[in-house]
This record gives C-alpha cells, sequence and structure tokens, in this order.
C-alpha cells in the first residue's frame, strides 16, 4: 500500500520561483506524505460568503505587503506554493472565515517585515506532516472542495488521524497560467 521514501529537499525552486522544501516520507498510488520543516508564512484573513472571493480579497492585501507596503517598506520576493486554508463546511456560508498564505523567503526569516494591514501577520508553522494529492488543470471553487473531501474519504479509510477542521489548498502557478498548471489539496495530519 505504502512505500517509505527518503528524498531529502534542501532548496526548493519552481519555475524560477522560491517554494518551500519537504522530505517526501512515504509515497502512495496518487498521494505522497511531506514532512515540512519549521516555517514562516504571510497570511491575510478574510471573510467572505465564498473562496473564490476570499482569494481575490487576500491576494490583494499580500501583494502590497510583498510590494514594501509595510513598516519596515521593504519589497518581499513572491514565493510558492499560495495555499488557502478552508474549514470543512465553509463554502457557501455568507460570512466564513479563509487565510491565504505566502511562503515568506527565507533570507526574511531572522526579521520579517510587519504588515501594515492588521489582518495580514507572519505566522510561524512548526515542522508538520501533510497528505499531499497533486493535480494539474484549473479547478473551479466546487471542484476543489470535492476533490479535497473524496481525498480525505479515502485516506480515512487507512486511518491516518487526519485534521477533522480544515484542509489547504495549494497553488503554484499563477492564476493566468493556462496549461501544466501544479495544484495540490494538503490534509494535515493530526498532532
Amino acid at each position: 500500500m505504502f512505500l517509505l521514501v527518503v528524498d531529502l529537499v534542501r532548496s526548493c525552486m519552481y519555475k524560477g520561483t522560491e517554494c518551500i522544501g519537504y522530505t517526501i516520507i512515504r509515497n502512495g498510488t496518487d498521494f505522497e506524505e511531506r514532512l515540512y520543516p519549521p516555517s514562516k508564512w504571510i497570511t491575510a484573513r478574510t471573510r467572505a460568503p465564498s473562496v473564490y472571493e476570499a482569494s481575490r480579497k487576500s491576494f490583494m492585501k499580500l501583494v502590497y505587503y510583498i510590494q514594501a507596503f509595510n513598516k519596515q517598506n521593504v519589497t518581499v520576493d513572491l514565493t510558492t506554493p499560495h495555499r488557502t486554508k478552508i474549514y470543512w463546511g465553509a463554502g457557501g456560508r455568507s460570512n466564513a472565515e479563509y487565510s491565504l498564505s505566502f511562503p515568506l523567503p527565507k533570507n526574511l526569516y531572522k526579521d520579517p517585515p510587519k504588515a501594515n494591514d492588521p489582518s495580514v501577520v507572519v505566522e510561524n508553522e512548526p515542522a508538520t506532516l501533510y497528505l499531499v494529492k497533486k493535480f494539474a488543470g484549473r479547478p473551479s471553487e466546487g471542484e476543489w472542495i470535492e476533490i479535497a473531501k473524496k481525498f480525505y474519504r479515502r485516506m480515512k479509510k487507512y486511518n491516518v488521524p487526519i485534521e477533522k477542521n480544515y484542509f489547504y489548498t495549494a497553488r503554484y502557478d499563477m492564476v493566468y497560467f493556462i496549461n501544466e498548471r501544479r495544484n495540490e489539496i494538503w490534509l494535515p495530519l493530526a498532532p
């Protein structure tokens, strides 16, 4: 069922953009279990009726932050993946909370710029295990959620202790890329 793999990633670049490196712990037939090292994320929280609306609002907040609209007036390099935290059952609620995050570039870990906008924060994430499903295409909001639900149900059959309250969508390519898009669903393993 699972193949144990030790695949250390020292640094990560995706199409010339810095990304978060990870270690593949095991490979399944269509998923990976990954260990991400401690990392820092620039996160914008937004309340909205849909993932699409929340992402649109949060993306602009994060773009302002990286374009030096922060307390230190520092330009921050764009990184990848862009991930959105989605609480199960949030879709369709009129005022659900979503979080969109960019990885903070490693050169800013020691002294990250502070945001002018109080809804934008730098989050410290400890080393974390995720079950990850990769797929291509331009999924709609409903497709993202349906893929996540199917993946969650499949992983629960293996009695894997998955976080029950939320999951992440991760996009490695900008929304205007048409071909060869890399998308992922991240299911955090429960502590």
